[in-house]
């Protein structure tokens, strides 16, 4: 049996048009229910393979909205400073990775406990990551920086996506009232 390796290819290149990817981190895949029917039995068993992780990811992150957003502080070798480090745990299955930076007010990356613009970047990456926005409402974030990030400790700490939620639905009703 001959493979059409034209309709392979367009239902490879329909697949990588189906797949939002922001900052190097896979967020969703509207994949066509049909895409399976033009793809040769090897690309068909790869695809398969990614819908299968992502049915678990949009599980445990987009359908679940229970992220908590850690802010920790690793040592630099040879430093008198540490970093500070911003990662994004899942509740599900207790998953672990990397806050995506945003890099809008602060090029060296996110800070906490005061209103600059290290935590100005923390809030926007984090609002950005919720609403999948790659340019979030400054509204959002800076309320999210003064409410959620501004008190917080130097060593660091934890604020949930719930509160992060209840901060940007207040500045929205705040942004409207008279």
């Amino acid at each position: 049996m001959a493979t059409d390796w034209q309709g392979c290819a367009d239902a490879v290149e329909a697949l990588l048009d189906a797949l939002t990817v922001f900052e190097g981190y896979l967020l969703e895949a509207k994949v066509p229910d049909d895409l399976g029917l033009h793809m040769c039995s090897t690309v068909r068993t790869a695809v398969e393979a990614v819908a299968d992780d992502l049915d678990d990811y949009r599980r445990v992150v987009v359908e679940d909205q229970g992220r908590v957003f850690v802010m920790f502080r690793t040592d630099r070798a040879n430093r008198t400073y540490s970093v500070a480090r911003c990662s994004v745990r899942t509740p599900n299955k207790g998953h672990q990775a990397p806050l995506p930076h945003l890099v809008h007010h602060s090029p060296d990356g996110f800070e906490w406990g005061y209103n600059g613009s290290g935590p100005a970047d923390l809030a926007r990456s984090i609002v950005g990551l919720i609403l999948r926005e790659s340019i979030p409402h400054p509204l959002l974030y800076q309320a999210v920086k003064q409410r959620c990030l501004s008190m917080m400790p130097e060593e660091g700490g934890e604020v949930t996506e719930a509160e992060v939620r209840k901060v940007m639905e207040a500045a929205k009703v705040d942004r409207f009232a008279p």
